[in-house]
């Protein structure tokens, strides 16, 4: 007996350290896994785009994340797989949970060597030992385009301490969440361009006035990526000379050289080193916004910049302004380069998109129903209508017609005599969208002022009353800083106001059809004005109503478009006198 209990016991033994070793029963609970997450990202250029601008700007091809954990080690170093293009988001990358710096690269077999360099890193040290990094050669040449390997530009973002949480699949990934909605791209250059102008308009100038050079130097000779936030100490270059082909001088809006990409070059406070623009010789130096706008927006903290710094990503347009005695004014825009939009809110939510670009000081872009056009901010007067626009002369009796007739001048006429090459006056869709935007802005100006309370507009706030106020100056070329808005009811004190277009009746460059033309009958709303449009054809007429008139109709809705044009009190012969001047763009 006792020898049965001391095997059994020596059994039981000899088991329990089998399953200690090995395991005498298997265990079929499951093994908690690492703790894991899995990402996706979106990304934009700095300007608000991808691969939309016409020049290849923001044009993208690749591009490549690494991430770096808190020891500065990479732990993950790739291109990225945007399945449905960059518009959309990236393919599901899986992540350890925890906090990285994240370091974005686009575009990087552009430049020779740059993609060797990427792969190579492995610690986030290495943007800093090693000089390549710091030393991109600058390509004094380069020009973006749409199509060629060279003509894209580096580009980089950096998002430190962001917090990677666990979540998501590789099939339903989670968004990274950075400080920006998207992975803003940082371009590697600036972009400089000079406009020329007559300072007195209509001037000639003489011969040796005329630009004969345009070109930057002193420009820095090499640039860094990802962006250095020391004070530039390299080598300087000059850029190429500028192409002066473009260059109109009969137009007092003589034409642009440019634009220049040139490589970041960040000076001390104090350093008196600039970036110089030289025009026939002269030096002028280009000057950045005093606020370094741009390096907030990128995530640099750089202190005591001096006000002749270059920063990556500025646009610099340089209006140039040479007056008959041959001297020359500058006139520097400075801000962070960007879409070109500015959006104006009006009633019931809809927005419209006027792009800021001004070729001129007196025109801008504007959105129309039929097309882009930039339209001249001042109004043409013409003491015969469209007679004096085209040179048109009129055969009282033509006997061949049995009745007047047109005789139809001879081209250039007035928009391009007065403007150059592609102007024109404006047309009738393009003046009913033009009079819709105005109308629709002047409203929303007038909202505060006891004519509009009492004709029942919507009141707006302060702020987008100033959005309309500017917008306003635009359109018109006037100079809107003398109406100061107020926040009281009723406050502001200008109801009778104008602006030079209301109750002005404005000319079309068309001519419009003649009831002889319908012998089936006449298919407007309103019938035409008896006479003399029965002999031949008349301008046109569009005539801004004030919003308190009854017989007001919509220029926005497309439906009123006849209704608007053949109107009694829009059809006027040939002593209408207003116009503008537009020319098509891109």
């Amino acid at each position: 007996m006792k020898t049965m209990e001391l095997k059994m016991l020596l059994y039981i033994l000899l088991c329990g350290w089998s399953q200690i070793i090995t395991g005498c029963s298997r265990d079929d609970s499951p093994v908690p896994e690492e703790e894991e997450a899995y990402i996706f990202l979106s990304i934009k250029a700095s300007s608000g785009s991808i691969n939309e601008d016409a020049g290849g700007e923001d044009r993208i091809t690749e591009v490549r994340m690494i991430a770096f954990d808190p020891d500065g080690n990479s732990v993950y170093n790739d291109i990225l797989d945007f399945p449905h293009g960059f518009g959309s988001r990236s393919h599901g990358i899986k992540f350890k949970p925890g906090t990285y710096d994240f370091y974005f690269f686009a575009n990087e077999s552009a430049y020779v060597g740059f993609h060797d360099m990427l792969t190579s890193v492995t610690n986030v040290s290495q943007f800093q030992s090693d000089s390549r990094f710091n030393g991109l050669l600058y390509n004094p040449g380069f020009k973006p385009d749409t199509s060629t390997n060279a003509g894209r530009m580096l580009m980089s973002a950096v998002y430190k301490a962001i917090r990677v949480l666990q979540g998501g699949t590789e099939a339903s990934p989670e968004p990274l969440v950075l400080p920006t909605p998207k992975v803003e791209l940082v371009r590697s250059l600036a972009r400089v361009e000079i406009v020329f102008y007559k300072k007195n308009p209509g001037s000639i100038l003489p011969a040796a006035d005329i630009v004969s050079s345009v070109q930057l130097q002193n420009v820095a000779a090499s640039y860094s990526v990802p962006p250095s936030n020391s004070y530039y100490s390299g080598q300087a270059v000059s850029s190429l000379f500028g192409d002066l082909a473009g260059l109109d001088y009969t137009r007092d809006s003589i034409g642009s050289v440019g634009p220049f990409y040139i490589p970041e070059s960040l000076n001390k406070s104090g350093n008196s080193s600039f970036t110089g623009l030289h025009i026939n010789n002269r030096v002028f130096p280009i000057l950045t916004d005093k606020a370094k706008t741009g390096l907030t927006a990128q995530r640099r903290t750089i202190s005591s910049l001096s006000d002749s710094c270059i920063i990556r990503n500025y646009h610099y347009r340089i209006n140039a302004y040479i007056s008959p005695d041959g001297s020359i004014t500058l006139k520097t825009c400075v801000e962070p380069w960007k879409k070109d939009d500015y959006v104006y809110i009006f009633q019931d939510g809809q927005s419209l998109a006027i792009p800021p670009v001004i070729p001129t000081d007196s025109s801008v872009i504007v959105p129309t129903s039929c097309g882009k056009i930039e339209i001249h901010s001042t109004n043409e007067q013409f003491q015969q209508g469209l007679m004096g626009a085209f040179g048109d002369q009129v055969n009282w009796w033509d006997p061949n017609v049995q009745g007047p007739n047109i005789i139809k001048g001879q081209p250039p006429y007035y928009c391009e005599k007065k403007y150059g090459p592609g102007w024109r006056l404006i047309n009738s869709c393009e003046m009913m969208s033009f009079l819709a935007l105005f109308d629709q802005t002047y409203k929303i100006w007038q909202s505060n002022t006891w004519l509009g309370i009492n004709s029942g507009i919507p009141f707006y706030s302060k702020t987008l009353r100033q959005q309309a106020q500017d917008l306003l100056g635009r359109l018109t070329g006037m100079d809107m800083s003398k109406y100061l808005l107020s926040d009281m009811q009723g406050g502001d004190s200008f109801g009778s106001e104008k602006l030079g277009i209301i109750d002005a009746f404005f000319t079309p460059g068309d001519i419009v059809v003649t009831r002889k033309q319908f012998p089936g009958g006449w298919p407007y709303p309103a019938p035409p004005f008896q006479g003399i449009e029965d002999w031949y054809p008349m301008e046109v007429v569009h005539q801004v109503k004030e919003y308190w008139y009854s017989g007001y109709l919509d220029y926005a809705d497309p439906a009123n478009y006849d209704k608007v044009l053949y109107q009694r009190f829009e059809r006027y012969s040939f002593s209408s006198t207003v116009s503008r001047c537009v020319r098509n763009v891109e």
